[in-house]
């Protein structure tokens, strides 16, 4: 038996079963819910079966605006394309619907099997049960000792995570077996069958770096231009900034998938991913790619050639931070006063903004809880409503000492001005945001700066995270309450190397208490009260201002085949259903 501790575990009582209709209700309501690579080639496929040729092949080309900067989970914010799920698996994925399915787990965790258990001591213990024919690209089996290998290094306060906050809740794992893994935990924690903080590292290829080296270990090539993963399509080549190259993984533990080659061709200029698409140089355009104006430009086009274009809304919301840490706050007697906020939420005209981001085809939001939530309809009257009204804006202004001077600006007594700085990134929704809110802003006498995150500043977490001002930008809805966004231990800082999730600084005590408590509160029915008081208070406290539904575009020629779903970040967790003909 191999064992990793944290803390000493000693014997376990008997366990607290958890009812059938209880496990379902469950299950409905939470699971809706520094190195660059270079350029690298690989030749050969792993089991040395020569390729076929290049003109017999079936080629699936994807046009992405960005890539991911690594694979595995050292780094915040790898995702932003379809290479994690083409090259790698996790132990459970999330689908279309929210759903967390098996994928290397051979089965689910659950209460009914007695891989769930919740311990008489208010403790709790999960049993991952592994498939048994999983093989690493180069050939090594998937075992439990993989994951116990993860579970230490994503764990290791030496290192940098994003998901380590998210296993605080770990006491220790152990593998009793091959294809047995066993976490045991301090207290119960409703995320537990999201496998949070067990994305598979090959212990056969990082142990030594881990053990004599870890801190070269988040940058090692074998997570990313040399990456050995789990998936059904096998890195070959990555030209940083241009394409990736993935080959067929012949021994994938589901079977032969169908495509011998996937490209996925980087280009930034959504004009030109769409010409790309159009002349036929890629198949496929997922998100982040164009935006919704540009997609039903698109559909116009293609209503006869074949080709689809497909829109999903909601499960992301567009919206609002702002910098609240006292040292970086500017003006420090802005955004960081409640009245303040609340000021500049009622400036902003979010029917217009929706209207003309989303064409219409979205609804405005008031809070982290979409239309079509399955807790919406027990939480939407503890929603507080803040409708777009500038004249209230100005009485907010003007109760928080911010009057307008000759020039129409606001000022302080001390003569100080209201300059905020409006940060967003170089995509569509953001470029087209930014003005507009400026505008708006200006009308009750706040001056803007608007600024766009360097291309250069997305492997730099303290950039971002330090940044004065507003920030635009988008977020899957359970985020805030399932990964504590909200939560002032995960503020970014130098103590965990600017990874936490809450990243401008936000802290409220009351907050902190309600994510915890609903972190650890199983019941479904004891839940409810707990979203309501969440959203009561961090939406009157305007912790953020949530704008818009986003929308999510996926393009696809008539020649790809498969269940092509359009979303953010689930779009191709099917990659291996997706085929061309």
């Amino acid at each position: 038996m191999v064992t990793s501790n944290t803390s000493s575990s000693g014997a376990f009582p008997a366990t607290v079963a958890i009812t059938p209709t209880a496990w379902m209700f469950l299950s409905l309501v939470l699971l809706v819910a520094g190195c660059s690579p270079q350029a690298n080639t690989r030749d050969g496929p792993t089991d040395n079966r020569a390729l076929a040729p290049a003109g017999s092949q079936k080629v699936l080309t994807f046009g992405l605006q960005r890539e991911s900067p690594s694979f595995g989970d050292f780094v915040a914010g790898t995702g932003g394309d379809v290479a994690p799920d083409l090259a790698h698996n996790r132990l459970v994925v999330r689908t279309h619907e929210g759903l967390f399915l098996p994928q290397l787990a051979a089965e689910q965790l659950s209460v009914d099997r007695g891989t769930w258990q919740i311990l008489a001591d208010g403790r709790m213990e999960t049993i991952w049960r592994l498939r048994s024919n999983a093989r690493w690209h180069d050939g090594a089996p998937f075992t439990a000792s993989d994951l116990l290998f993860t579970f230490g290094a994503y764990r290791d306060p030496e290192l940098p995570s994003s998901v380590a906050s998210q296993m605080r809740r770990m006491e220790s794992a152990e593998a009793p077996g091959p294809f047995s893994f066993v976490i045991r935990w301090s207290e119960p924690d409703v995320r537990a069958d999201q496998a949070v903080g067990l994305n598979p590292l090959p212990r056969h290829l990082l142990d030594d770096a881990y053990r004599y080296d870890k801190q070269t270990l988040p940058n090692s090539p074998y997570l990313s231009s040399e990456f050995v993963g789990l998936g059904p399509y096998r890195l070959v080549r990555w030209d940083s900034g241009v394409q990736m190259e993935f080959a067929r993984f012949d021994d994938y533990y589901l079977g032969r998938p169908p495509l011998d080659r996937v490209i996925l061709r980087y280009v930034r200029d959504p004009n030109a991913l769409i010409a790309n698409l159009l002349a036929g140089a890629v198949d496929v355009v997922i998100p982040p790619g164009i935006d919704a104006e540009a997609a039903l430009d698109v559909k116009q086009r293609w209503e006869d050639s074949g080709g689809r274009v497909m829109m999903r809304v909601g499960g992301t919301v567009n919206r609002i931070e702002y910098q609240l840490r006292p040292d970086l706050a500017r003006p420090p007697n802005g955004l960081p006063v409640r009245d303040v906020r609340e000021a500049l939420y009622r400036a902003i005209d979010r029917d217009g903004l929706a209207e003309i981001i989303t064409r219409g085809l979205a609804p405005v939001a008031d809070s982290w809880v979409s239309p079509g939530h399955p807790l919406r309809a027990d939480v939407e009257s503890a929603i507080p409503r803040f409708p777009h009204d500038p004249a209230r804006a100005e009485a907010l202004l003007a109760r928080a000492g911010w009057t307008r001077g000759p020039d129409g600006l606001l000022t302080q007594p001390s003569g100080e001005r209201f300059i905020v700085e409006v940060w967003g990134q170089d995509r569509q929704p953001d470029l087209k945001e930014q003005p507009i809110i400026a505008d708006q802003w200006k009308a009750v006498g706040v001056q803007s700066e608007i600024h766009t995150f360097p291309a250069a500043s997305a492997d730099d977490r303290r950039f971002e995270a330090t940044r004065p001002g507003a920030r635009l930008g988008s977020i899957d809805e359970t985020r805030y309450y399932h990964e504590n966004q909200m939560h002032s231990r995960e503020i970014a800082s130098d103590l965990n190397r600017w990874a936490g999730r809450n990243k401008l600084g936000y802290a409220n005590a009351a907050i902190d208490s309600l994510l915890d408590r609903l972190g650890s509160t199983i019941d479904p029915r004891a839940r409810v009260p707990l979203h309501r008081d969440l959203l009561r208070v961090a939406m009157d406290d305007l912790s953020f201002m949530p704008l818009y539904w986003e929308v999510f575009p996926i393009l696809a020629r008539g020649t790809v085949t498969g269940p092509l779903y359009p979303a953010k970040s689930d779009s191709t967790w099917n990659i291996v259903e997706w085929d061309k003909v």
